[in-house]
C-alpha cells in the first residue's frame, strides 16, 4: 500500500525528552531525527516536539476517513508495530493563535485514541516562527501563540492543551 509505505520497520530507538504513554508507538530513524530537528535541540528550529491527547489532535486536524487505510493503521496497532514518522501539525500565521493549515497523522490518532492512549509526540511546524526561548526579533523570533486555532477555523485549543506551555516553561529552564 504506496500510501503507508514508511509506517513499518524501524531499528533506530529513540531517546524521548519526556515521558508518556503513546511514545512506544513510534521507533526509527525518521522519529529520532524528528526529536533532534526539534527546538528541544535547536532555538533556531520551525519544528517543535510537543505531546497532546489523540483527541485534541484531531479536533485540530480536518475531519476525514479513509477506510481501507484506517483497518490497516488499526491492525499495526494491534499488532503492537511502531509507526517510523511522527504525526505533525502544519501551522501558519502570526500573533496570538496560530493556524493548522495542514496535518500528518489523523488515521493513527485514530487508531491511538481507541486503545485509550492519553499522550502522543505531535510535531508542530511551521513555515516562518521559530520556537526560540525567549522570544527575541532577531531570525523571526515572536512570542509564542496562546492558543491553535483548527485546520477548519472552528476550533481554538488553548497552549496547555498542545503542550506549548509545559514545552515554553521546560525551555525556560533549560535556558537558565
Amino acid at each position: 500500500m504506496a500510501l503507508l509505505a514508511g509506517f513499518l520497520g524501524g531499528d533506530d530507538v529513540p531517546v524521548w525528552p519526556r515521558e508518556a504513554d503513546g511514545n512506544r508507538h513510534f521507533s526509527g530513524s525518521n522519529v529520532v531525527s524528528a526529536i533532534e530537528d526539534s527546538a528541544e535541540h535547536s532555538a533556531l528550529s520551525r519544528r517543535l516536539l510537543t505531546w497532546m491527547s489523540p483527541a485534541t489532535f484531531l479536533l485540530l486536524a480536518k475531519s476525514g476517513k479513509d477506510d481501507e487505510k484506517q483497518a490497516f493503521v488499526d491492525d499495526l496497532v494491534r499488532r503492537g508495530v511502531p509507526f517510523t514518522s511522527l504525526p505533525t501539525l502544519y501551522l501558519e500565521g502570526e500573533g496570538d493563535t496560530f493556524r493548522v493549515r495542514g496535518h500528518e497523522g489523523r488515521h493513527r490518532l485514530r487508531a491511538l485514541e481507541t486503545i485509550e492512549v492519553e499522550q502522543v509526540p505531535v510535531v508542530l511546524s511551521h513555515s516562518t516562527f521559530r520556537w526560540a526561548v525567549p522570544p527575541t526579533n532577531k531570525f523571526n523570533y515572536a512570542p509564542w501563540p496562546s492558543g491553535l486555532r483548527s485546520e477548519t477555523g472552528r476550533n481554538v485549543v488553548p497552549a496547555s492543551m498542545v503542550g506549548l506551555t509545559a514545552a515554553y516553561e521546560a525551555a525556560m529552564r533549560r535556558k537558565d
